[in-house]
C-alpha cells in the first residue's frame, strides 16, 4: 500500500527523531511536551477563552512503527495515531496535541496527559493504576530469528535457554518474566534494554537469539535495516504464548484513572469505528491487514 510504502523508505533515525514538533491543524496541533508541560493538568480543562472546548495532551513515546512514527516535519503518524485521530474527529468537545514524552507512564503520572498513545498491551497490574480503551488492534505475533538458526522452535517452550532483549515494564518482560518465575526450568535469558528497535540487529549478530514481537513490526524493521536476507521471520499462530500472557487480546490507548467521561466518550466513538469498518481500512492502509482491526465482539470481549 501507498503509505505502507512511504513509511520503509523512512529510515530508522527518523523513526526515532523528537525535534520540536510542527502545528498539523486549526483544531488538531503534535506539539513538543517540553513546550506545553505547563500548560497540560491531570484533568482536562476548558480553555482560558471561555470556550467549552476541553484540551487533550496525549502521550506517546514516537515508536513503534508502523503503528507510530515521526514524519520528517516532525509530526506523529502511523496506524495508532490515525485511529486517535479518527475518534477525536468525532468529539467536537475536545481539541488535543500530541506530545513526545521520554517516560510515558512518569509523564502520565505527574499530570502532564490525559491519554497515552504508545500501542500498549494490558495486563492486571496495569488496569490497577489505569484505566484502558476498547482494543483497536489485534496482533499476529512474529518471532524473529537468524536464517542459520539450528533449534526447532514450534512452541513457547522451546524458547527455553535462549536470550532475548526486553524493555522493563513492557508486555514482553512482563510476559517473560511471568514464565521464568512459573517455570524454574526453562528459564529465558532476558537482557533490559532502552532502544528494542536495535534488537533485530542483536539477533543478526548472535548477541541474543530470537526476539517476539508484532510480526508487522518487525518486518518493516528488518526491511529498513537490510537484514531480510540473514533473518528468518515467521509469523506465529494464535495461542502460541502462554495462556497467563494472553489474557487481554489487544493493544489499547491508556487513561489516568481521572479521566473516566473522557475515556467514556473516547470508546462510545471508537466502538462505531470499529463498526462502521474505518479501524479495517486503517489496518489496511498502514498495516497490509485489515484483519488486524478488530471486530465488535473481539473488542467487547477484550475490554
Amino acid at each position: 500500500m501507498k503509505t505502507f510504502k512511504k513509511l520503509i523508505a523512512l529510515t530508522l533515525t527518523a523513526a526515532l527523531s523528537f525535534a520540536a514538533l510542527a502545528g498539523c491543524g486549526a483544531k488538531t496541533t503534535q506539539a513538543s511536551a517540553a513546550e506545553k508541560v505547563n500548560e497540560t493538568k491531570t484533568e482536562a480543562t476548558a480553555s482560558d477563552a471561555g470556550s467549552e472546548t476541553i484540551h487533550i495532551t496525549a502521550l506517546t513515546g514516537g515508536a513503534p512503527a508502523p503503528f507510530i512514527w515521526t514524519n520528517e516535519d516532525g509530526t506523529f503518524d502511523g496506524y495508532d495515531i490515525k485511529v486517535f485521530e479518527a475518534v477525536l474527529a468525532n468529539l467536537p468537545q475536545y481539541d488535543y496535541t500530541i506530545e513526545h514524552a521520554g517516560d510515558i507512564f512518569t509523564s502520565a503520572d505527574a499530570g502532564y496527559g490525559q491519554v497515552i498513545v504508545q500501542h500498549l498491551g494490558s495486563n492486571d497490574e496495569r488496569r490497577e493504576k489505569y484505566l484502558f480503551s476498547y482494543p483497536y488492534y489485534i496482533s499476529t505475533g512474529g518471532l524473529l530469528l537468524r536464517s542459520d538458526f539450528d533449534k526447532e522452535i514450534n512452541s513457547f517452550e522451546d524458547l527455553a535457554g535462549l536470550t532475548t532483549e526486553v524493555n522493563t515494564g513492557s508486555f514482553n518482560a512482563l510476559l517473560y518474566e511471568n514464565w521464568n518465575e512459573e517455570n524454574p526450568d526453562k528459564q529465558i535469558n532476558l537482557v533490559y534494554i532502552e532502544d528494542a528497535n536495535s534488537t533485530p540487529l542483536h539477533v543478526a549478530d548472535g548477541t541474543i537469539d530470537f526476539e517476539y514481537f508484532t510480526w508487522i513490526s518487525l518486518k518493516v524493521q528488518i526491511e529498513e535495516q537490510g537484514l531480510d536476507e540473514v533473518l528468518t521471520l515467521r509469523k506465529l499462530p494464535e495461542g502460541w504464548i502462554p495462556e497467563n500472557g494472553e489474557k487481554y487480546k489487544g493493544t489499547y490507548f491508556v487513561f489516568p484513572k481521572d479521566q473516566q467521561e473522557f475515556r467514556d466518550a473516547f470508546d462510545a466513538e471508537l466502538l462505531k469505528l470499529i463498526e462502521d469498518g474505518t479501524l479495517a481500512k486503517l489496518a489496511k492502509e498502514y498495516l497490509e491487514d485489515e484483519e488486524a482491526a478488530p471486530t465488535v465482539e473481539i473488542a467487547i470481549n477484550n475490554y
